[in-house]
């Protein structure tokens, strides 16, 4: 008999719920494993390398992105942003490390009116400008981008992002970016 920890638990109860309603719209992209990016679905299945992919069935392609931690409070607020934003929505799980080129390939299949979003993931300062770069080139090109986190981020970033995302909440008094984005969803909803 194995046993598991109360989150533990939860996080397998909540991989399993995405897996059976989602399906195949789910993508950890790692870093690395020994120098080679190895995304894989959560099926286990080797995903398209290098770019994401950006059709989900035959005849449906993904309008919405969502990048987020892979930590507990990613997984959740991802699984809370499929059910916001709907089916032709897709998830990435990625590392602060890999969130500027995560971002760039959600980017590269997107069209004018589609969306990215990121959550549970603070900006890393020393990257301020690659991010805006291609924050700008996303917002030029009519691709909305929405930004959820709850870290603390430097003096000044938040308010040099505002004005390129077109909606930023950095929000530090609460404790997960989930609650941020419960917060969304209608009050009568059930989840």
């Amino acid at each position: 008999v194995h046993f598991i920890s109360g989150s533990a638990f939860l996080l397998v109860l909540l991989a399993v719920e995405l897996y059976h309603h989602l399906g195949k719209n789910i993508t950890e992209n790692q870093d690395s494993v020994d120098g080679e990016q190895i995304p894989v679905t959560l099926d286990g299945q080797d995903a398209t390398p290098p770019q994401l992919t950006t059709q989900l069935e035959p005849g449906r392609f993904v309008r919405n992105w969502i990048i987020t931690h892979t930590d507990f409070d990613g997984y959740t607020s991802g699984a809370l942003l499929l059910r916001l934003l709907g089916k032709d929505s897709s998830l990435v799980f990625s590392s602060p490390r890999s969130l500027l080129r995560n971002l760039k390939e959600a980017g590269a299949g997107l069209m004018s009116g589609d969306s990215i979003t990121i959550a549970d993931l603070a900006m890393q300062p020393q990257f301020e400008h690659d991010f805006a770069d291609v924050l700008n080139e996303l917002r030029n090109r009519g691709i909305r981008v929405t930004w959820i986190d709850h870290h603390e981020w430097p003096a000044g970033l938040i308010q040099r992002m505002t004005s390129i995302c077109h909606n930023l909440e950095v929000d530090t008094s609460v404790k997960t970016a989930a609650a941020l984005i419960r917060r969304r969803l209608p009050e009568d909803d059930e989840h």
